[in-house]
């Protein structure tokens, strides 16, 4: 531990703790979505290529609800994998305002905290601002584990949305199933 770094309190150990599980999530996450989704467009990739030959063998209609499903489940990896980039750049920002945070604290000079909240916030469009903005006075009045649980919940929302995709995956694997005509 240096001089500049602050003792590890109750609100501290939340926030680092916070910001570990949300990186493990996040490094697990997207493999997993993108696996399971590179696998079922591959198998429904198959099922079209050869439509002519499996309708013989699954209804029509089936093949048809398991590719809507497919699709309800390819947007909900979308949103996914936007969130998860959205999570993995304030993973890094956090750890780079913390690295740039400690040269503050090491230098000599002085350092007006309120010209550079208004410079940081003309860098930012509106909506990013705000939310920005609203973290800033989380941070003035004391909370300094705000912007760990927005990061945090962020990344849960991603895990519900991962979560949604693999049940909608089965249930469009489901539907090819339940679609297999009896001979």
């Amino acid at each position: 531990m240096t001089n500049h770094e602050p003792p590890l309190n109750e609100k501290t150990a939340a926030q680092q703790t916070l910001l570990a599980a949300t990186k493990r999530v996040g490094e697990a996450l997207p493999v997993f979505s993108t696996w399971l989704l590179g696998g079922l467009g591959a198998a429904f990739t198959l099922v079209i290529a050869n439509i002519e030959k499996v309708s013989r063998f699954i209804e029509i209609t089936h093949i048809r609800f398991g590719l809507i499903i497919f699709l309800v489940s390819l947007g909900f990896a979308v949103l996914a994998t936007y969130l998860s980039t959205i999570v993995k750049a304030a993973l890094g920002a956090q750890e780079d305002g913390e690295a740039i945070g400690m040269r503050i604290l090491a230098s000599t000079g002085s350092f007006d905290v309120s010209l550079f909240m208004s410079e940081y916030e003309r860098g930012l469009l509106p909506p990013i601002r705000w939310i920005a903005r609203s973290s800033i006075n989380k941070a003035k009045a004391g909370d300094i584990v705000a912007g760990a649980r927005m990061i945090a919940k962020l990344s849960q929302v991603q895990a519900l949305l991962v979560a949604s995709q693999s049940i909608l995956a089965l249930v469009a694997v489901g539907g090819l199933a339940f679609g297999i005509k009896m001979q």
